[in-house]
């Protein structure tokens, strides 16, 4: 009986074990998501905001600019 006992705290403890190993792989998945998600965040932003300000900078120009008559 003794040595159930023993076996089975030596099970436990490799499952609680693997449980923490699951929880930090579960961890590392959601951190790199969510930097995932950042960087495409920044990436949008580094896109689409040049081309907003080249855009109004063409509306701006177009306004200005004397028409040929």
């Amino acid at each position: 009986m003794t040595e159930q006992a023993g076996r089975h705290k030596s099970n436990h403890k490799s499952t609680n074990e693997s449980s923490k190993k699951s929880n930090n792989s579960m961890r590392n998945a959601a951190v790199i998501a969510l930097v995932g998600v950042i960087g495409v965040c920044v990436l949008f932003l580094l896109v689409v905001l040049p081309l907003r300000a080249l855009q109004e900078h063409r509306k701006i120009e177009a306004t200005v600019s004397p028409v040929p008559t």
